[in-house]
C-alpha cells in the first residue's frame, strides 16, 4: 500500500503526525470469491484506526459484475443496501446506502437535538474485456445534521482510488491476523 500526499493542505496540516505514514508499506491479504470477501489477513498492528483502514480498502474489492440488481451486501461499513448498475462491459457503478452497523454509538434521547447522518457510496469499477480488474473509484458522502435544524451540521466526503500495476506476485501469508 502506497499514500499519496494530499492535493490541498489546510493551513494546520502536518505530515509528519499522520498514522497512516509509519504503515505506507503495509502488506495485507484478503481471500476473493467471485466478487465477495470472504477472509481478511492483516498485520498486528495493535492500532483499530489502522486496522479499520485496511479493511476499508479490502471492502472495496468487494462487488459484482451484474446491472440493476439491488441487495444486501455486508462490509466494514455494515449491512448495506447495494445496486449495481453497468455503464458498458467494462464499467459499473455500485451505489452503496442505509448501512446498519453493530457498532456501538451514543444518540440524544431528546430528537429535536439528534443528529441525522446520511451515507453514500459510489463506486466506478472497471474491468478490462475479459474481465480483469482495472481500476476503482470510491467516493463517500456523509452529511450530518441537527434534525431541529437541518441547515446545521456538516458534510464530509472523500475519495478513495485503486488501480491495478500489471504486476502480480507470490505472497506467503505469515504474522497475519484473520478477521
Amino acid at each position: 500500500m502506497y499514500l499519496q500526499k494530499r492535493k490541498i493542505e489546510p493551513v494546520d496540516y502536518d505530515e509528519k503526525s499522520s498514522v497512516l505514514k509509519s504503515h505506507h508499506k503495509t502488506t495485507f491479504y484478503a481471500l476473493w470469491k467471485d466478487g465477495l470477501i470472504e477472509q481478511v489477513f492483516l498485520p498486528q498492528t495493535k492500532d483499530s484506526s489502522i486496522d479499520n483502514f485496511l479493511k476499508s480498502i479490502v471492502s472495496l474489492f468487494q462487488y459484482q459484475l451484474i446491472d440493476g440488481e439491488t441487495r444486501q451486501e455486508e462490509d466494514i461499513s455494515g449491512r448495506c443496501k447495494v445496486r449495481y448498475t453497468a455503464k458498458s462491459s467494462t464499467k459499473y457503478m455500485k451505489y452503496k446506502t442505509e448501512c446498519l452497523s453493530d457498532l456501538e454509538f451514543r444518540e440524544r434521547l431528546d430528537k429535536p437535538l439528534g443528529v441525522d447522518n446520511r451515507m453514500t457510496r459510489v463506486n466506478v469499477i472497471t474491468v478490462s474485456a475479459d474481465g480483469q480488474l482495472e481500476s476503482i473509484h470510491s467516493t463517500d458522502h456523509h452529511k450530518f445534521s441537527v434534525n431541529a435544524y437541518p441547515n446545521v451540521g456538516f458534510v464530509v466526503s472523500s475519495l478513495f482510488y485503486l488501480q491495478f500495476d500489471g504486476q502480480e506476485r507470490d505472497i506467503k501469508v505469515k504474522g497475519c491476523l484473520l478477521y
